[in-house]
């Protein structure tokens, strides 16, 4: 098994700032379903798939994927989205922006982030890993919490890729 990269969504991939105004386009689904070989993509909301495709932002998504692809890191989702959608919807939502390929799935809900996130590093037996949230978890994770100012950039993809080397990869 490679690093894992615990990752929250809002503030990480998609900006904590209204969207910018965009039509709704209801075929949007389907037709990602079809460009990206991703049926899952059609079962979700076209509202949705429109908020991610104009809400999240491209570098940061580009960056977490050629982070996973370098340092062969898979994607535990720890963003509070996982208590609204299931694993199986939040790999589809991730896939619209080129990352579902990496998700291994998501922390449980019910206790709070850094605890859920304790927990999988036991269960997962694991010590290569970074925490990228826009919440601080310093306290918690030391190093390994990669805090970006507005959303995932190339400062805190350096931080990953230097935690991955040091740490084990």
């Amino acid at each position: 098994m490679g690093p894992i990269l615990y990752l929250d969504i809002d503030g990480v991939l998609a900006r904590r700032q209204p969207l910018p105004p965009f039509e709704l386009d209801k075929a949007l689904p389907a037709r990602l379903a079809e460009d990206l070989n991703c049926g899952a993509i059609r079962r979700l909301d076209p509202v949705l798939v429109n908020e991610v495709v104009h809400g999240f932002d491209a570098r940061a998504c580009q960056l977490i994927r050629q982070i996973c692809e370098e340092c062969s890191a898979g994607i535990i989702i720890t963003s509070s989205w996982r208590h609204v959608f299931s694993p199986q919807e939040l790999k589809a939502i991730l896939s619209i922006v080129g990352l579902g390929d990496y998700v291994l799935g998501s922390v449980p809900g019910g206790i709070s982030r850094p605890d859920v996130i304790h927990a999988s590093l036991e269960e997962l037996g694991t010590a290569d890993f970074a925490v990228v949230d826009d919440m601080d978890m310093r306290h918690d994770f030391g190093v390994r919490s990669v805090v970006p100012e507005a959303v995932f950039d190339e400062v805190c993809a350096r931080k990953v890729r230097r935690l991955f080397k040091i740490y084990g990869h």
